[in-house]
């Protein structure tokens, strides 16, 4: 290994550090591995050009995510170096050709410098310091042991580690009370090692769901857990369980390396919430490759303090289980017990936000933010679930005001867990704005940090519209995956069983409820469960939004009647917490289930037209328009005005609230929905005998929807343009092969027939545009 010189900067290749040779008080900077030794190939092949390809198959390992991670990390090199990419001083880019080095640079080696410095270079060697800890205890009535050992040596002391996963800790001692150790104790230590050192920590809350993502059983095999680092481009993966021994608590750990190595070791305390400090003191000295002996740290706490930290743990343990109501009693007595303990309280205020004291919630998270001595990465913490609790709120200045400042402190403090949060959080606030390249902008961010293919709160997103949520239209993002793999979400909720992580059973069951790829017996049962599952938790908001989703999934069956109890109760929980947004969703669904009691349905087998029922729609949504700024609810419920007044007879107000709401989706650039308020004019028109007004909106722009052929076809037919509507029905077949029917066939027979011989006769009335509320209702027809 080398060391470089450049400008101002000195790299040494071994351990990654950066460092500012004019500022010798500076600290110098641990670069994150991938990005260690994306420079010195960068610099040691400084007489050429690279390519990216070059690049990935040199430094990643095949991964779906490899091109995101070198984008990701050339930005955080050029961060580092304070370089630009318009102006560069260290990496030009060269647009579809890769990268090069083009700052002139000194190369010395270690052994020179150890020649140098009269040094002999040396191996570090991990030493028992258990006599060391007999010694403490006499002085200061500590019980402290330490042991590790190295082995599987292809991975060295001198390789510079940069991003670890910490698994949730086993429990090996005997006694189910105390599970907490699992994942709260897990969670202190991978806090610890996040605010004591350079590495990007993967805490075990994201490890879960990554297991959950990649179908591994738990408890892990090293050979499984080696595979999944190579798989994400993570460095080294701590394992460990807690055993008892004598009356004390024993750690036994393995860190092992996606290269093949294995550190493993053991550590005794009296109380290991105590010690957790030192703990990751010791982990990160064996991490690092530093050499010399250890600084070991006393674990000793005084009463309330020591008290206040189990307390923590068993809180962070119960949040991954029981849930946030039993989490917050925890914080609570452990903000009571040590209140200079902050993390007690930031925790308290999340668990504050799920469980809808959002008031009291945003009290708490102020109050931490006022003071100026609080350490960033709680402050990361605090503005995130500031932001999270504005997005609940539906208040997008304050969510845009948070989210930026979250995004700030954590890439400050490289808390990656928080900062992956935030990325997610804005790719929703993109999302439920139907801005799908911003989304897909946020969503590479947060998966070039952290990949996660099965997650669970992106891909079963809280957003309805007749009756789909987005990401399946009908206006979706054109790289979200229509259907998600069900077996994969089976596994990922039988996982989560297996842990007693009773949040995430919940939440799986809401996504496999949103599966359309699930039959419906299973969806059906799935919401139930999730539903029951949100109300034991005492999550509101998740609540109100598995109930809304009841809701539409009966309006989609066409039963409004049955939408209205979950939906009214929905309504309520929202009034209550203040989610405006979901409110405001919900208000609109509740007149949608009216309107379906109204409208006539007659030729679909089922009941006739009730004038009662959709004149109260109409209220409804009149109601609610003056609240709605230019978005999709406010597009929507001018194209339900329109269903409601064409079905009234009243053509002309029909008209032009359809014509409203075709402006509204062209400007929110809503392709499908546009497709809807066309086929609803052409129907009008077609019942209008207007079968050129028709023909003009069906070529008007290309049709995305069943009925824009249909209707288009019928009036080419009824103008006698028998080869024009034989020819646009064969378009629909190519275009929507999934929505073709039977029905179809025997129309476009029909056609075919008229264009030999020249002859039109009576046939019945088209579909009319309400018969299904999504294009996905047209099934194609067995038998």
């Amino acid at each position: 290994m080398s060391q470089y010189r450049f400008e101002k900067f000195q790299f040494n290749s071994s351990n990654g550090e950066l460092s500012n040779v004019e500022n010798v008080e500076s600290t110098p900077l641990q670069l994150r591995y991938k990005v260690s030794i994306l420079l010195k190939y960068l610099i040691d092949n400084s007489d050429r050009v690279i390519p990216k390809d070059e690049l990935l198959d040199q430094l990643w390992q095949q991964s779906e995510y490899r091109e995101n991670s070198l984008t990701q990390s050339i930005r955080e090199l050029r961060k580092a170096l304070g370089d630009k990419a318009s102006e560069p001083k260290f990496i030009k880019t060269y647009q579809q050709r890769g990268y090069q080095w083009v700052c002139p640079f000194e190369n010395q080696t270690e052994a020179d410098q150890s020649v140098n410095n009269n040094q002999t270079p040396h191996r570090f060697k991990w030493l028992s310091i258990t006599n060391m800890a007999l010694a403490l205890v006499a002085v200061m009535l500590l019980v402290l042991s330490f042991f590790v050992v190295n082995s599987t040596t292809n991975d060295t002391a001198q390789t510079a580690n940069r991003s670890l996963l910490v698994l949730p800790f086993i429990n090996q001692t005997g006694n189910k009370t105390m599970d907490w150790l699992e994942l709260g104790l897990a969670d202190m230590v991978a806090n610890e090692l996040a605010s004591q050192g350079s590495l990007q920590v993967i805490p075990p809350a994201m490890a879960n769901r990554l297991f959950a993502g990649s179908e591994l059983s738990w408890p892990p095999l090293a050979i499984d857990i080696r595979a999944l680092l190579a798989k994400q481009d993570i460095d080294k993966a701590l394992l460990a369980n807690v055993q008892l021994h004598k009356g004390q608590q024993v750690l036994a750990f393995q860190i092992i390396s996606q290269t093949g190595g294995v550190q493993q070791g053991a550590m005794t305390y009296t109380s290991l919430t105590n010690a957790t400090n030192a703990v990751a003191n010791q982990l990160l000295h064996l991490l690092s490759g530093q050499s010399g002996s250890l600084s070991v740290i006393s674990e000793e706490e005084s009463g309330a303090n020591a008290l206040a930290k189990q307390t923590l743990a068993r809180g962070l343990q119960a949040a991954h289980t029981t849930g946030q109501m039993d989490a917050f009693k925890f914080f609570q007595a452990s903000h009571i017990l040590a209140p200079n303990q902050t993390w007690s309280a930031a925790y308290m205020a999340k668990s504050q936000v799920l469980t809808g004291s959002w008031q009291e919630a945003e009290t708490n998270m102020l109050a931490l933010i006022e003071d100026p001595q609080q350490q960033p990465s709680l402050l990361a913490f605090v503005h995130y679930w500031l932001a999270e609790l504005a997005f609940r709120r539906g208040d997008q200045a304050e969510l845009t005001k948070q989210i930026a400042m979250a995004q700030t402190l954590a890439e400050q403090s490289g808390k990656h867990d928080i900062l992956i949060q935030v990325y997610r959080l804005r790719a929703q606030q993109a999302w439920h704005k139907m801005q799908w390249q911003t989304y897909q902008h946020w969503i590479e961010q947060a998966s070039a940090l952290f990949p996660q293919e099965n997650d669970l709160e992106m891909q079963a997103d809280r957003l309805f519209y007749l009756g789909n949520p987005p990401a399946h239209g009908p206006d979706k993002s054109p790289e979200t995956h229509l259907l998600l793999d069900q077996e994969r979400l089976e596994k990922a909720h039988n996982f989560y069983q297996q842990l007693g992580n009773q949040p995430k059973i919940a939440d799986s069951l809401f996504a496999i409820a949103q599966n359309y790829n699930v039959a419906i017996a299973r969806r059906q049962q799935a919401l139930q469960q999730a539903i029951e599952l949100y109300k034991q938790l005492n999550q509101p908001f998740e609540l109100a939004t598995a109930l809304a989703y009841q809701g539409f999934v009966f309006i989609q069956l066409k039963q409004g009647k049955a939408a209205q109890g979950p939906l009214s109760a929905a309504q309520n929980i929202s009034q209550t917490l203040g989610a405006t947004a979901l409110e405001q969703t919900i208000h609109f669904y509740l007149a949608f289930a009216q309107l379906d009691q109204g409208l006539d349905q007659s030729s679909l087998g089922r009941h006739g037209q009730n004038r009662t029922a959709i004149l109260g729609a109409i209220a409804d949504f009149k109601s609610l328009l003056p609240k709605l700024a230019l978005s999709a609810n406010q597009a929507n419920t001018l194209f339900m005005l329109g269903w409601a007044y064409s079905d009234l007879g009243q053509y002309d107000q029909a008209l032009d609230y359809l014509k409203q709401a075709e402006l509204n989706y062209q400007e929110l650039n809503l392709s499908t929905s546009l497709g809807y308020s066309r086929y609803s004019q052409m129907r009008i028109y077609l019942d209008l005998a207007d079968f050129d007004a028709v023909i003009a909106l069906g070529n008007a722009n290309k049709a995305t929807t069943k009925l824009e052929y249909t209707y288009l076809a019928r009036a080419y037919y009824e103008k006698g343009l028998y080869k024009k509507a034989s020819t646009t029905l064969l378009n629909l077949k190519q275009a929507l092969p999934t929505q073709w029917q039977n029905q179809d066939a025997q129309r476009l027979a029909t056609y075919q027939a008229a264009t030999v011989s020249q002859t039109k006769t009576e046939l019945p009335a088209e579909p009319v545009a309400h018969g299904v509320y999504c294009e996905s209702d047209w099934l194609v027809e067995k038998g």
